[in-house]
């Protein structure tokens, strides 16, 4: 077990640090740096005291969706359907949350940075401003209104985690026509306004070379990502994964924060880096996890209940 020291600095490197006070805003980066350490901290703590409770919350706000990416997990139905989480479970789920301390809410969909989202995205931002939320995103809406979304995109606790999976033409193979410039100029504005934003990279079969090579880091790192997370599908092979974190971790790099969905921060194999996920659907259901639409709860079930359910806890306790 690494000492809390450890666990919190290893990931950051000094060039680091001095890149985001050089490109981010002191606001974004003091609100995105406190959210870190407070759950760094509460990762730490429950590994230390031999415990499973959740440290952050994927709240769904809707599951429309105006693209088809390759192996959504998301139905052609569930995309067209326009209904979005109410305020009353918004309100409940965060009032829950605060029981267990937590800082980091990821917001997703479907596409989550829609017009018919905006609002439950300002209401989150406006009444909970010492809070973080990570909004994952394809960029599409950001690169379309740019300053016409600045009363949240200057808001200090909201980060764009922009979707993209490999180059131009792979990505818009994987995702769609024009997602790639989207995700582009999304990423020029946010840099050109010093956001503090990162990306999410999906792994598959077709782009894990090169999503995980030193070119495709660089081309990021170019463009002002302050982080990348990477998520592994259920439907990769073993040879597949153990490739794609070998390239991962070849990086070594001292410039950009790097996450995985398999265990953690890089250069961790303990899996104590992890975040332990619950999972909101637009319905206010608590699930299983986010693609393993299994319901364990809802907004008034307690979040000492949820990771006390063995549904749940099986995700997390190998980790223990």
């Amino acid at each position: 077990m690494s000492s809390l020291t450890e666990a919190i600095s290893k990931p950051i490197h000094l060039s680091y640090i001095k890149d985001c006070l050089r490109d981010v805003r002191l606001g974004a980066l003091a609100n995105a740096g406190v959210s870190y350490l407070i759950h760094e901290y509460n990762v730490w703590k429950n590994n230390s005291n031999g415990v499973i409770k959740p440290t952050t919350l994927y709240m769904e706000l809707t599951t429309k969706c105006p693209r088809e990416c390759k192996d959504c997990y998301i139905s052609v139905e569930d995309r067209l359907d326009p209904e979005i989480i109410s305020i009353e479970n918004v309100d409940k789920i965060m009032q829950n949350c605060e029981t267990q301390g937590i800082r980091v809410y990821t917001l997703l969909g479907g596409e989550p940075m829609m017009k018919e989202t905006l609002p439950i995205i300002k209401y989150l931002l406006h009444k909970h401003p010492l809070k973080t939320f990570v909004a994952c995103t394809n960029g599409d809406y950001i690169a379309n209104q740019k300053d016409k979304l600045d009363d949240i995109l200057l808001k200090n606790n909201f980060i764009a985690a922009l979707s993209v999976d490999g180059f131009q033409e792979t990505n818009d193979e994987l995702r769609g026509r024009n997602s790639f410039k989207n995700v582009m100029e999304s990423a020029s504005y946010l840099k050109s306004i010093r956001s503090f934003y990162g990306s999410i990279i999906t792994l598959r079969q077709e782009n894990y070379m090169e999503a995980t090579s030193i070119a495709f880091r660089d081309l990021l790192v170019s463009k002002g990502f302050k982080f990348l997370s990477f998520a592994f599908p259920s439907r990769l092979t073993q040879e597949t994964i153990d490739e794609a974190i070998h390239n991962i971790e070849s990086w070594k790099d001292e410039h950009i924060m790097v996450y995985t969905g398999l265990f953690g921060h890089l250069g961790n194999h303990d899996n104590h880096t992890m975040a332990k996920v619950v999972s909101m659907d637009k319905r206010g259901r608590i699930l299983k996890k986010r693609r393993e639409r299994i319901e364990i709860g809802d907004t008034d079930t307690s979040l000492d209940a949820v990771s006390n359910n063995p549904i749940w806890r099986e995700r997390y306790e190998h980790q223990m």
